[in-house]
């Protein structure tokens, strides 16, 4: 029983234990002060075993050459082919729903049924039509049947006249089967893309009217970001820059954008232009209506001899970034910087960090717990 809990102990211990050293030999320098008087510092003690624990890993900072990077705000809007809506020909009434909202659906594929609202003149109008194609489909097929049983005496130039008649008859009577199997007071609303339904209310005998939009289908596998692009930023703006784009929120970021567009027109009220950008959306993290940064780097390095950390590392500790350097194997110190411009990964530290440091990468939650919680 002494040896479990001996064991149990240790275990606490290692997770648990670290010591909090002063930054400066315990000399007060003006160090800012807890609520329980005992003194701020910037440097923590904690062991090996949860160092792993905790995930710790850190990467060897290094002064590299960035480039010119220029920031847009963009909004997520569907691609030219990424969303289509499915409007009403007719008003009548839906008698059928073939989908649900969110399912995913091929282009070609019968969504619902409607049924038409006609006059009795148009319904006989319409009678009469469809008795005139199946008539003619039946007169035709025979007459192509006849020529092509005794074609070795027949005029091949009336055979080849019976064929395109009998075809044409056939597309006449496609038309009309295709309407819900031959019922011509009825209309199928097909997918005309593949993709995934979109919140609709309909339900089965609801009313519409012609050109009533009854359903909508959207391909987001790849959107388009929309953004103003003001004078001054005009020219930054080619074909072969380099585009970052990352959500409001800079939880997600994606590179695999690609240049679709650069207004010619400029919009008096503001002199700016429209600029479009497509994103591979593979992954459907983009969603239209969405409001996103877009981040532009160019071809011509603006910053030298900068040093760089993954954006990873960067923190807050009372509203101020910080970054955590392991100058020591036990040790881990806390560092007030100055963030300036970031691209994807990486963001430029313009002050509180020299070159060389191991700085970390994975795990600065936990030690921001760490110097919080002493």
């Amino acid at each position: 029983m002494k040896k479990y809990i001996s064991a149990i102990g240790v275990i606490l211990l290692t997770i648990l234990s670290y010591h909090i050293l002063n930054a400066h030999g315990g000399e007060d320098h003006g160090e800012t002060k807890k609520s329980d008087n005992s003194i701020m510092s910037d440097i923590a003690e904690v062991l090996k075993e949860t160092q792993f624990l905790f995930g710790i890993k850190t990467e060897t900072s290094k002064k590299t050459d960035t480039k010119d990077i220029t920031g847009l705000l963009g909004t997520v809007i569907p691609s030219s082919k990424g969303m289509v809506q499915i409007l009403a020909p007719q008003s009548g009434k839906i008698t059928s729903l073939k989908v649900t909202v969110g399912q995913t659906v091929k282009a070609g594929e019968v969504l619902a049924l409607m049924e038409q609202n006609l006059t009795a003149p148009e319904q006989i109008q319409l009678a009469t039509e469809r008795a005139g194609v199946y008539a003619e489909y039946d007169a035709a097929k025979k007459e192509y049947e006849r020529l092509k049983s005794i074609q070795d005496i027949v005029a091949q130039k009336d055979l080849v006249n019976a064929e395109i008649r009998y075809k044409r008859a056939i597309e006449g009577k496609r038309i009309f089967d295709n309407l819900s199997g031959g019922n011509t007071n009825q209309i199928s609303l097909i997918a005309p893309i593949s993709g995934i339904v979109d919140n609709f209310t309909l339900a089965p005998g609801s009313t519409v009217q012609a050109g009533q939009v009854v359903l909508r289908v959207a391909d987001i596998n790849k959107v388009w970001v929309e953004a103003q692009v003001f004078e001054q930023d005009r020219e930054k703006i080619q074909k072969d820059n380099k585009y970052i784009i990352e959500s409001s929120l800079k939880e997600y970021f994606t590179d695999k954008v690609t240049f679709v567009s650069m207004s010619q027109i400029v919009n008096s009220n503001n002199q700016s232009m429209k600029v479009i950008l497509e994103i591979d959306n593979s992954d459907k993290y983009f969603k239209p209506g969405q409001f996103v940064n877009i981040k532009v780097s160019t071809n011509v390095a603006s910053l030298n001899n900068v040093i760089r950390v993954r954006t990873s590392a960067l923190s807050e500790i009372g509203g101020k970034p910080v970054v955590f350097t392991h100058p020591e194997p036990e040790i881990f110190k806390l560092n007030y910087v100055s963030p300036g411009i970031a691209e994807g990964e990486y963001t430029v530290i313009e002050k509180g960090l020299a070159e060389d440091e191991r700085v970390v990468v994975s795990g600065a939650y936990q030690l921001k717990s760490i110097f919080l919680n002493r």
